[in-house]
């Protein structure tokens, strides 16, 4: 967290917080939305796709929800502007220590916890694109892609484990004999 989050003071001046770019200024839009109307995202943005504006289904909603509901928490159920776009600074560096959770798991699995340490090591401290995305300011969806695609590669690698372990049948899924197939689920 250290490594990400020691720029931080760059974006607050005179009080106010600032993010870096112009994507993370719709996410600021976007997560204070999500914080004034919970849980509903913002239906429209008039920013994106200047002057017509556009419908934002498409965009990282999911992403603002969660750093909306952080915000909330941290708030105490209210927070202000300036908590909602601290903890919108920060997130970033949070989602990037936090990918660190499945990786030493996953690194553990194949080479014992040496392993695993030297995965959390090479990802908290290579100077590399990943390192970018995930520095306080840089309010970006992209660390939280990572630390959700490493569960579901963890997810696999635990699932594969107890399919070579169990052998399930998938005749007994079709009977429904659930209780043989227990281990493996």
């Amino acid at each position: 967290i250290w490594n990400r989050v020691r720029n931080y003071s760059n974006f607050i001046i005179d009080g106010e917080v600032f993010v870096s770019g112009n994507d993370p200024w719709y996410h600021v839009r976007s997560t204070e939305y999500v914080v004034q109307n919970y849980p509903e995202t913002m239906p429209f943005e008039p920013f994106t796709n200047f002057p017509q504006g556009t419908f934002v289904s498409q965009f990282g909603t999911l992403y603002d929800q969660i750093v909306a509901t952080i915000a909330l928490v941290v708030g105490l159920g209210a927070p202000d502007i300036y908590t909602t776009r601290l903890v919108l600074l920060l997130s970033p560096a949070l989602f990037g220590a936090l990918v660190c959770v499945p990786l030493f798991y996953m690194g553990r699995r194949v080479g014992g916890k040496f392993g695993g340490i030297t995965a959390v090591a090479f990802v908290a401290l290579a100077p590399d694109r990943f390192l970018q995305v995930s520095l306080a300011g840089s309010v970006e969806h992209n660390p939280i892609e990572v630390v959700l695609m490493s569960l579901t590669i963890l997810g696999m690698m635990v699932a594969l484990t107890a399919a070579e372990r169990e052998k399930p049948v998938v005749e007994l899924l079709e009977d429904r004999e659930f209780k043989a197939v227990r281990g493996t689920f």
